[in-house]
């Protein structure tokens, strides 16, 4: 158990004991060298994968006229020996350890565990360097392994130390030409090298995916939502105007709206005083109470096509939100409205776009921010950051403007120095949009209450879920606290995980207790804790008060008094 959820150290002192008392199969004496290697004790892993290899050869000598067995046999021999390669590749006998790999792969060239080792050997600056065979023997290996996240996080390096142009390289044809057919497995490269943070060069090869199919919603949906990484909101704006002037909607449902229709409703230059109004009873949205359009039941899907350019328009409501582009909101969500209603998205793909939509739609119809001219007060967080978004309270006698800085899917885990998954990059990129000195309000936490750390009590990697908080809070103060110092220097309040969901709300309170008694521990003048949290549960402190219910997920705007009280206490 310890082996599988990561905890090697765990495992290995239970491998031991069985190994000391002489009970251990093969498979044992191989996972202790594995959990070494994990752990970066090669000479310890070295010794444990020959005592492995020394064992299936005298195995494999024993056994006559089992073809089958000696094939399972072998395999895990060759399996043993790329892991040895490994060790001694580390431990700087790099001649051998190459060597080592060349054997095996003149044995069987298709041997993926070899040639994986193999384009690792060849990214060494210090022994024969080359990125391109590299970059081709592990784009051979994806096809077959495609969920390996070792082969996608050294083509994310290689792409990113040598730019797209390598990749390219690779792909077009002798006369020097790239086909349009090439452009969905650009657009896959894409998606992984976003994965790991290379978002310039994930835009990039979305923008040359484009350029080969142009007509693709799916492409300029990844585009923006890589650009969206990079706060880059005028170049969303931009690409999706751009593609949506040359997009002909091809699709079976007659009632879909044009691509026309939303760019009009975009560019139009009046001043739009329309307001929405919420009905929850099927979740229809209304222009001047007056306009009903009957909902409209196709039994026949909406295409891969018809999903991506509905989630292209409702991440075009998200952005226009969030840059504070509101008075094209009403006729917008209204139009858009009007192709949501047609299907029950929300177990799509398309499901986070769905969401927001949703989410900001609630917010327009019941309660739309007014815009104000008040110096603005920064609130950094992921989606339940757009709740108080664009209102304005009074501070010490001072009116502030509620500013979103948003970003999306973030855990307090990934922001750990080791991690290299999007949403670091987009937390980063974010918080180098604020200005120095800024006041900010930080509001992370939620995603990891609601699935992070559920999920990693379940497979063992904490023993509990205080501990599984205290990981993440730990990783997360520490943030906060770089970010008090150069080139941020931001005053902080740290605004509490909110209790919406009836399912989290008791690891919430846990969350929430256990940082702010962090930062209140801290004692540090720049960092203090946002006092709000009791307010918004109902005395016996098991629910959300009905004042502060939206859409199940996110709290009423109308929560923003108590952070206006808790800055002034």
């Amino acid at each position: 158990m310890y082996y599988t959820c990561g905890r090697f150290d765990q495992a290995i002192a239970h491998f031991r004991k069985i190994v000391e008392m002489k009970a251990a199969d093969y498979q044992v004496v191989v996972k202790l060298a594995e959990s070494f290697l994990e752990l970066g004790d090669y000479n310890e892993a070295l010794e444990h994968f020959a005592a492995a290899a020394v064992a299936y050869k005298k195995l494999a000598s024993n056994i006559t006229n089992r073809p089958d067995l000696e094939a399972t046999i072998k395999g895990e021999l060759d399996r043993i020996q790329v892991q040895m390669a490994r060790c001694l590749w580390e431990l700087n006998h790099k001649d051998e350890a190459f060597s080592s790999i060349v054997t095996l792969l003149k044995q069987d060239e298709s041997d993926k565990n070899a040639l994986i080792e193999y384009a690792h050997m060849l990214l060494d600056p210090s022994f024969r360097p080359d990125h391109l065979e590299s970059l081709n023997v592990l784009l051979r290996c994806l096809v077959h392994d495609k969920e390996n996240e070792r082969i996608k996080r050294m083509i994310s390096k290689i792409i990113k130390h040598n730019g797209t142009e390598m990749l390219i390289k690779i792909l077009q044809t002798k006369d020097g030409t790239l086909p349009s057919t090439s452009a969905p497995a650009i657009a896959w490269i894409a998606l992984i090298v976003r994965q790991h943070c290379h978002v310039k060069e994930s835009i990039e090869l979305y923008d040359i995916s484009l350029e080969l199919q142009p007509h693709n919603p799916s492409y300029v949906l990844n585009l923006v939502h890589s650009l969206e990484l990079q706060l880059n909101y005028e170049a969303c704006v931009s690409r999706i105007k751009n593609f949506l002037e040359n997009y002909k909607l091809h699709s079976h449902h007659p009632q879909l709206v044009q691509p026309k229709q939303i760019l009009e409703t975009i560019n139009s230059t009046e001043l739009l005083q329309r307001k929405l109004k919420w009905t929850p009873e099927g979740a229809r949205l209304q222009v001047d109470e007056k306009y009903v359009t009957q909902r409209i039941l196709y039994n026949e899907p909406f295409s891969e096509d018809d999903l991506n350019f509905i989630a292209l328009c409702f991440t075009l409501v998200k952005i226009l939100f969030t840059t504070s582009q509101l008075n094209v909101l009403p006729n917008l969500i209204d139009l858009v409205e009007s192709i949501r209603y047609l299907k029950c998205l929300h177990q799509t793909t398309i499901r986070n776009e769905h969401a927001y939509f949703c989410y900001l739609s609630q917010i327009m119809s019941e309660c739309p921010p007014q815009l104000t001219s008040a110096q603005p007060l920064y609130i950094c967080g992921d989606s339940h950051c757009l709740s108080p978004a664009w209102r304005t309270i009074r501070i010490n006698g001072v009116d502030r403007l509620l500013k979103p800085t948003l970003v999306t899917g973030l855990k307090c885990w990934h922001l750990r120095p080791e991690s290299d998954f999007y949403p670091k990059i987009n937390f980063w990129n974010a918080v180098s949009t604020i200005p120095k000195r800024s006041d900010v309000i930080m509001m992370f936490g939620e995603i990891d209450c609601r699935e992070g750390i559920w999920l990693a009590v379940e497979k063992c990697k904490y023993d509990d879920i205080d501990h599984g908080i205290r990981v993440a809070v730990d990783i997360y103060v520490d943030v906060l606290v770089q970010l008090t110092l150069d080139p941020y220097c931001f005053d902080i309040r740290v605004h509490p995980v909110m209790p919406v969901l009836d399912l989290t709300r008791d690891m919430v309170k846990k969350w929430n207790q256990i940082l702010c008694k962090k930062i209140i521990g801290l004692n540090n003048t720049r960092i203090k804790w946002l006092d709000l949290f009791d307010n918004l549960l109902t005395t016996d402190g098991k629910d959300l008060k009905h004042e502060y219910k939206l859409d199940g997920t996110h709290a009423h705007p109308r929560y923003v008094s108590l952070i206006q009280d808790a800055i002034n206490k």
